[in-house]
């Protein structure tokens, strides 16, 4: 066996052992200098050397170094690592460092508690994947501070509902004086903070549930819905003409297992967009109701497929520079009400009107009309000053030849009279009236067309007269 030393201890150089002790600026503040090697009668006073307890372990091996300082206020714990990670425990902070990856792994719960603030940077992506629950509270949601203050402020808001003109509103000045106090200790007790901010960079993308629901979301019953078409003249006045469309109605839709997206907003909800526009679109129904509702744009689309209405409740109005109603097939556009118009009515096609019409006023082309004929009667003659004897002598009985003497005999022949007149057409009866309004306004597209304007003689029962001399035994020629 060969013999061969045994080292039990090393002295190490001055380089090695300033390299334990000294710090950046040289000093060395755990090396146990005054306080374990100098007594009282090396150093009788008392200094923060004499006074100050130091010592420092080092263990130091090729994977790592392990610092242990026991120095009066300065205790703390040290562990390098050869790659670069280093972990720090000290009085004043607790600090990790890996130049690498960093990997932690509980099999069970872990609670992560923060009295102060907490900030987290992360220099590329943040993926987090969470197989539970996702609860996010901020504030410290105190609902009873909020009830106290929503109790405060509804002095101020009764005011302020009151409509205008109302007394009651001069005092608001005063209301909102004396509830100031208990408004601003109501919002003290919310705390500070309370607050949700997010600033994006570039784009956000949320996907809420794993597939799309698709399902039908309403059903179509095919000629279901009887509606209003257009009003008719018929005999005997006119009737509304019904047909038939196809009646749209919801369909239940249950929830799936995931995919509901739920915010409920407290106070107000502010959504601003930029010039890239904001698209809302759905395979389901969309509600929207609110107090006041305002929609602006420069220009304004409204489209449906297949119904659409439309109830003001108690108003309606719609104003626009240009106001144009047709139906897509330019058939008629039925008004099921009285209609009031304040101003001028420009009708391009025909009018029926089946009650009573009450003008004050017409303007229309002149139309030279005649008379119905008159015929002559045994009475119709008039005697001046003439004597009439009958030939031969006797009574004057109907064709006889009679003699006219000292005097005159004027006798009405049969004649007509001409003068001017609105253009008119006179028919015989009221269903002869409707009878030709319905050939011309009744289910067309196109505008019934005025008759033209002509000097004839008046209308007698359906006809013309076209015999200057009057009818003959009441029939026109």
């Amino acid at each position: 066996m060969q013999n061969r030393p045994v080292y039990f201890a090393a002295a190490f150089g001055q380089d090695a052992w300033d390299s334990i002790f000294k710090t950046e600026n040289g000093t060395s503040q755990d090396y146990p200098g005054a306080f374990e090697n100098k007594g009282v009668n090396v150093q009788p006073f008392e200094d923060i050397n004499s006074t100050t307890y130091r010592n420092k372990m080092v263990l130091n091996q090729r994977g790592a170094a392990i610092e242990i300082i026991n120095t009066d206020d300065r205790e703390s714990f040290k562990v390098t690592h050869f790659a670069g990670g280093y972990l720090e425990l000290n009085n004043f902070f607790n600090s990790l460092f890996s130049p690498k990856n960093l990997q932690l792994l509980t099999l069970q719960d872990k609670f992560e508690t923060v009295k102060g603030h907490s900030n987290s940077f992360v220099g590329r992506d943040y993926e987090r994947t969470i197989k539970g629950n996702h609860i996010v509270n901020v504030g410290s949601l105190n609902k009873s501070a909020l009830d106290e203050w929503v109790s405060a402020y509804t002095a101020i808001a009764d005011i302020l509902a009151l409509p205008e003109g109302d007394s009651a509103k001069n005092d608001l000045v005063e209301t909102v004086a004396a509830q100031a106090e208990a408004l601003a200790a109501a919002e003290a007790k919310l705390g500070f903070g309370g607050n949700y901010i997010e600033t994006i960079t570039k784009h956000k993308f949320s996907n809420v549930g794993l597939t799309f629901n698709s399902f039908a979301s309403y059903r179509v019953s095919n000629t279901a819905k009887t509606v209003n078409q257009y009003r008719n003249v018929i005999s005997g006045g006119t009737q509304l003409t019904e047909t038939t469309i196809d009646l749209i109605e919801y369909t239940h839709i249950d929830d799936m297992p995931g995919g509901n997206y739920t915010q409920t907003i407290g106070n107000r909800y502010n959504l601003l967009v930029g010039s890239g526009g904001l698209d809302i679109k759905t395979t389901g129904p969309i509600n929207l109701g609110g107090t006041i509702m305002v929609l602006g744009s420069t220009q304004m689309n409204i489209a449906s497929k297949e119904d659409f209405n439309i109830d003001g409740g108690t108003n309606l109005s719609v104003i626009a520079d240009i106001v144009n109603i047709r139906s897509r097939n330019r058939n008629q556009v039925i008004v099921d009400d009285n209609l009031g118009i304040s101003k001028n009515v420009v009708i391009g096609g025909g009018q029926y009107v089946n009650g009573e019409l009450y003008l004050q006023h017409v303007t229309a082309p002149v139309e030279f009309q005649v008379t119905e004929s008159t015929e002559i009667s045994d009475t119709s003659y008039t005697i001046t000053n003439a004597t009439i004897t009958k030939s031969g002598g006797g009574v004057i009985s109907s064709g006889d030849t009679i003699n006219i003497s000292g005097g005159t005999l004027a006798i009405n022949q049969p004649h007509t009279h001409y003068f001017k007149n609105l253009p008119l057409t006179l028919l015989a009866t009221n269903d002869a009236v409707r009878n030709a309004a319905a050939s011309a306004v009744n289910g067309g597209t196109a505008a019934a067309s005025a008759a033209a304007v002509a000097d004839h003689y008046n209308t007698a029962g359906g006809n013309k007269n076209s015999n200057p001399n009057g009818p003959i035994n009441g029939v026109p020629g």
